[in-house]
């Protein structure tokens, strides 16, 4: 084949140079095309390799340019995963290279992209594989690059939705990168991102007193797989116990209403919150309020959320305290960190919380009005 290419070059070149010249460019020629052994220059990948790490599991070799007892990668479903909660980790990739006569591989590139199935295909990100090992068979050039520690999970940035995730490597090297691209397709794998099923989203929860006995409600928008709400009180704000359990429905997206009773509530500041558990035994504790029972105390205060991330709504419906007040919030330590003044109307206040750069902790807000004062306390974490 080779001599047949050289015959009609020939014919070409002879139109413009001869014969001893022509010689001289079929050497040149002959010394670029051939090896030292006779053989033409030549590299490639005969093996390679996508290596994820889904939820934790541990780093997993899925197939592309090979055929093994692992995965196929091209047309596998990698799963459903929950934002904030699951990870699809691509660790990196695997080449098995050969060079002959001459031929050199210099590294190896893992290249992928993740895009919605219906959108558009952004551009390749590329982890670069090290050389490991050199091994025997094929024309004795035979080499293995690899990268499997790279930790982006790709599921962080990623809105609910259907997505693909597409694959190639590549090796660079003398004469030629060679590909393991799937003839020009690539690999592509299908994954599904949706939001993370909140166990409980709680409405509300909030309590009045009325003869020394405190009436607490709460309400649930939406439950999922719900067993119960544990209803704890404290009398500082530090130290809990279960007051009481109540059944919640379990699963469902209408607005639920559910209610307790502390008979024995204390004169002063009494505080409540809810812990509610999963049937699989995993369980979150929601608001804290503060019911006091001084005076004609009637109504609710709270924050929500609670914690929070710093910025926070202030809820007050108290039926007795109306008018000018203060709110304040304090560290722990009794430090002012807010002194605002406040207009109370009849039925809910709501006021919002958002200029203060609060550190992560505990902190105390209380609304003053006159002789009157009601306390809660705020958790917050960042």
């Amino acid at each position: 084949m080779l001599l047949k290419q050289i015959y009609v070059l020939r014919k070409t070149a002879s139109f413009c140079l001869d014969q001893r010249s022509f010689k001289k460019f079929i050497s040149v020629l002959v010394l670029l095309l051939l090896g030292g052994n006779g053989w033409v220059q030549n590299t490639g990948i005969y093996e390679s390799y996508i290596i994820l790490n889904i939820n934790n599991a541990g780093n997993t070799f899925y197939d592309l340019n090979a055929s093994t007892a692992n995965i196929d990668f091209s047309g596998a479903n990698l799963g459903t995963f929950l934002t904030g909660n699951n990870t699809l980790v691509i660790a990196g990739g695997e080449n098995k290279t050969y060079k002959c006569s001459g031929g050199d591989i210099t590294g190896g590139n893992t290249n992928y992209r993740v895009y919605l199935s219906s959108g558009s295909a952004p551009s390749f990100t590329s982890l670069a594989m090290s050389w490991v090992s050199n091994d025997a068979g094929g024309c004795g050039g035979n080499q293995t690059w690899r990268i499997n520690n790279n930790t982006t999970n790709i599921i962080s940035s990623l809105a609910p939705g259907a997505y693909t995730l597409e694959v190639y490597s590549d090796a660079p090297g003398w004469p030629y990168t060679a590909y393991a691209s799937n003839s020009g397709a690539n690999y592509k794998a299908s994954f599904t991102v949706v939001n993370q099923a909140l166990p409980v989203e709680l409405m509300s929860f909030s309590g009045n007193c009325a003869d020394g006995q405190v009436n607490l409600e709460w309400q649930t928008a939406s439950e999922h797989n719900s067993l119960y709400f544990e209803v704890e009180k404290s009398r500082d704000g530090e130290n809990w116990q279960v007051l009481s359990t109540v059944p919640s429905a379990g699963n469902s997206t209408e607005l639920l209403t559910y209610s307790a009773v502390d008979a024995h509530a204390g004169e002063g500041n009494n505080y409540y919150r809810l812990n509610q558990v999963d049937i699989d035994g995993a369980n979150k504790v929601y608001d804290i309020i503060n019911v006091s029972c001084s005076g004609g105390n009637k109504g609710y205060f709270s924050t929500y959320p609670n914690p929070s991330s710093g910025a926070f709504q202030v809820v007050l419906n108290n039926k007795e305290m109306l008018g000018s007040a203060t709110l304040s919030i304090r560290d722990t330590k009794g430090a002012s960190l807010l002194q605002r003044g406040i207009e109370v109307k009849p039925g809910i206040n709501l006021f919002s919380i958002n200029d203060l750069n609060l550190a992560p902790g505990v902190y105390y807000i209380q609304v003053i009005n006159g002789d009157q004062t009601t306390e809660v306390i705020k958790e917050v974490i960042r």
